[in-house]
């Protein structure tokens, strides 16, 4: 990443309420709005096989997203890639973007997918027709949220409310004002909570009026959120609960990163436990309510990227953007004790997040797309 921004590219009220789920047709990145990275997919059981590669121009490839068919990344190379699923043959691609990392959502017929061009665009997911476009005041690398047919994207400068149907501006709020990485938007029925450098904020969803903002001293990275919670790490070191009520702080775990300057993965939750991942080199399995550590795992690597669950496993890797290259490691541990149940190896760049579909996983490293299965 460059300082801020840039990490993006190394490597997203006043009641409580509980987190909308996905309308039937969208299609999030970590799996909803509310960013708790669970797919209600069955898991891999062993040691996976490769069934296929799509090599491509862009050194850099964002995590893909699956509907229909079809597979979405975007590149870093300012192209939107959309493949067949099955075979990883390209279906068509669109241009412009600039550069390009998970400013992607897939909404029933459309992908909306943006970038360092500062343009939104609703592409047609058969065979990327534009729809409209909405000129952002800066550029968009966070994953847009989609609830009831309205989007939410969040930039360093700016929230905005836009209807998927025609791209028209429903509402737009200051989020930081300077440049800075911006969390992905996590969502509940009632709020959109967004983290924009050291700000952390939340957004009444239907009008956009603040609720309410936690300043810090440094850097806040991606956030999930539950009923009553939403949770988030620090780079002073810190992963933190706050209450999404009035946004107090309910709970505060430290990890053992030595330095001034900890990135800490995007948050998985599931049956209480919120699972982040450390630049110690740890993933973290913490006890939702309360902030408890119940087990840590350590990968032998670096840095841990983003965990995501599928029923009865947890998927997580040892690499980042900011890696040079080498051997990386893609884990899967069960997600009550830690257990490693199988890990698969390869040498890249990068092994950002893996994406499950069904009985695949999709991982992506420098220049290509790669499809895992039993």
């Amino acid at each position: 990443m460059t300082p801020l921004l840039g990490r993006s590219l190394l490597l997203a009220a006043l009641t409580a309420a509980a987190p909308a789920s996905s309308p039937r047709g969208v299609v999030q990145h970590r799996g909803d709005e509310a960013r708790t990275a669970r797919f209600h997919l069955a898991p891999i059981q062993g040691t996976p096989r490769q069934i296929w590669t799509a090599a491509l121009p862009a050194e850099y490839l964002g995590t893909p997203l699956v509907a229909g068919g079809r597979l979405v990344s975007g590149g870093s190379d300012g192209t939107l890639y959309v493949l067949d699923a099955r075979t990883g043959d390209t279906v068509w691609t669109a241009t412009g973007f600039e550069a390009m990392e998970n400013g992607t959502v897939i909404a029933g017929d459309v992908v909306l997918a943006a970038g360092m061009s500062r343009v939104v665009r609703a592409l047609a997911l058969a065979d990327g027709t534009e729809r409209w476009a909405f000129q952002a005041t800066a550029f968009v690398f966070a994953p847009p949220a989609v609830i009831d047919g309205v989007a939410y994207v969040a930039t360093y400068e700016r929230l905005y409310a836009l209807a998927v149907a025609d791209g028209r501006m429903l509402w737009e709020a200051p989020t930081l004002g300077q440049m800075a990485f911006v969390s992905a938007p996590a969502c509940t029925k009632d709020l959109v909570v967004v983290a924009a450098g050291t700000r952390l904020l939340a957004f009444d969803r239907a009008s956009g009026a603040e609720r309410w903002r936690i300043d810090a001293p440094q850097q806040f990275w991606n956030v999930c959120v539950d009923r009553s919670l939403a949770y988030v790490g620090n780079s002073d070191g810190s992963f933190r609960a706050y209450a999404l009520e009035d946004g107090s702080e309910r709970w505060r775990f430290r990890s053992a990163w030595p330095g001034s300057d900890d990135i800490w993965s995007a948050p998985a939750l599931a049956e209480g436990v919120v699972y982040a991942g450390s630049r110690d080199g740890s993933l973290y399995a913490l006890d939702s309510p309360t902030g408890a550590r119940r087990w840590a795992f350590a990968t032998g690597g670096d840095a841990v990227g983003d965990p995501v669950i599928a029923n009865g496993a947890l998927y997580l890797s040892d690499s980042n953007h900011a890696l040079p290259p080498g051997v990386r490691r893609l884990y899967a541990l069960d997600p009550g004790s830690g257990r490693e149940l199988w890990r698969w190896e390869t040498s890249g760049t990068i092994l950002t997040n893996p994406a499950p579909d069904k009985k695949v996983l999709y991982v992506t490293l420098a220049g290509k797309i790669i499809a895992l299965a039993d």
